[in-house]
């Protein structure tokens, strides 16, 4: 009879593509936000986030009290990439949703597996995706074989490094 009850963790079972989708434009709606650049550090303190510096391989975010931190990696000027992919999983609600302290693959602790943490990590890089580089913006400035002048504009208007924006246009040209 009796015995210990385990308290029930809700699991991430698949990536949430149309809830990532919408979260990215009720962000863009919060602040009134329309086109790259976008105000990546004011987003990041009105959600209580601090940005700290350590030495360390790879990024992750901590939750501690009420205040979230983001230790960005092994760069003092972090892109807006890694800003906002750690954000995401503030503002997707991965630390109230799956009860987790810390998200880091070395580091996890909780309740979690691989496969688990890899979802929550692939909506992170869908909203960072949605957000930073929206779909509208990405087709107006950008051709399906950008230029190097188009691929250094984005770059630079959007914070995030080559690679990110190379992804995100074939994502969104298989999509089309």
């Amino acid at each position: 009879m009796g015995g210990v009850v385990q308290p029930s963790f809700m699991k991430p079972k698949k990536v949430r593509h149309h809830y990532v989708t919408q979260k990215a434009e009720q962000l863009y709606k919060e602040f009134n936000l329309k086109n790259p650049p976008f105000p990546i550090r004011e987003i990041l303190t009105a959600y209580n986030t601090e940005i700290h510096h350590v030495e360390i391989k790879k990024p992750i975010i901590i939750l501690h009290g009420n205040k979230y931190i983001i230790l960005p990696g092994d760069t003092y000027f972090p892109n807006n990439w890694t800003l906002i992919q750690q954000f995401a999983h503030i503002y997707l609600g991965h630390f109230e949703e799956f009860t987790v302290d810390k998200l880091n693959r070395s580091l996890i602790e909780e309740n979690l597996t691989n496969e688990e943490i890899d979802i929550l990590t692939q909506e992170a890089d869908l909203f960072a995706h949605e957000f930073l580089l929206p779909r509208k913006w990405v087709l107006n400035n950008l051709t399906s074989r950008p230029t190097e002048n188009q691929i250094n504009f984005a770059v630079k208007t959007a914070g995030v490094p080559r690679e990110i924006i190379k992804e995100r246009l074939r994502k969104i040209h298989v999509a089309s």
